[in-house]
């Protein structure tokens, strides 16, 4: 019998020309979506980590990606250098903001977000598709109905709806730190877009 077939997933992120690798993820299964995961040979990979592990700052520009494909990448296509001591105090913020953020989220929770997904495909498939729009409407049709299943799921939506709500506003919140942090030119504006973020949390 075969083993699991490990896929080496480089995440990234775009500032608009390159991506710049975050990690290196060893992991049986390809997560992620085009444009945010990379995926390389294992040598590669080896190569990628030792240097992030280094400290060092790794980009590849978006044209490599698009014209040589996710799996045909080798260590010349990535651009390897040790940051400036900007560089590492952004580095050291959005760390920092991702822990906050992965904080918030490890108290939330997957369950509340799967009860929020199956609530709403069962008042889907039983025709109550919500909307910003209809969504007053739509309550006091289920209610109406006086089934006590739809008004049970509606009750889970609602109540897990409110958990993760302010979840997604934080996301949102953490992408525009991280956005402010690139394009801060000083440590006092990196500390401004983290502070903001920090106190919205």
């Amino acid at each position: 019998m075969l083993g699991p077939i490990f896929v080496t997933i480089i995440k990234t992120s775009n500032d608009g020309t390159s991506y710049r690798v975050e990690d290196v993820q060893f992991l049986n299964i390809k997560d992620g979506v085009a444009n945010t995961y990379l995926t390389c040979g294992d040598n590669l990979s080896i190569s990628l980590k030792r240097n992030l592990i280094a400290g060092k700052t790794i980009t590849i520009p978006i044209n490599i990606v698009t014209t040589k494909g996710q799996g045909n990448l080798t260590i010349d296509d990535f651009k390897i250098e040790t940051p400036s001591d900007l560089d590492e105090y952004k580095n050291k913020k959005n760390q920092q903001l991702q822990n906050i953020f992965s904080f918030h989220l490890a108290n939330f929770g997957g369950m509340a977000l799967f009860n929020l997904v199956n609530s709403f495909s069962i008042l889907a498939s039983n025709g109550y598709f919500i909307t910003e729009a209809n969504r007053e409407q739509k309550y006091l049709d289920i209610i109406n109905t006086g089934n006590k299943d739809l008004i049970s799921a509606l009750e889970d939506y609602l109540n897990h709806l409110d958990q993760v709500t302010p979840v997604a506003a934080m996301y949102k919140d953490l992408q525009q730190a991280q956005i402010d942090i690139v394009s801060a030119t000083t440590t006092a504006e990196v500390d401004k877009a983290y502070q903001l973020f920090d106190t919205a949390s």
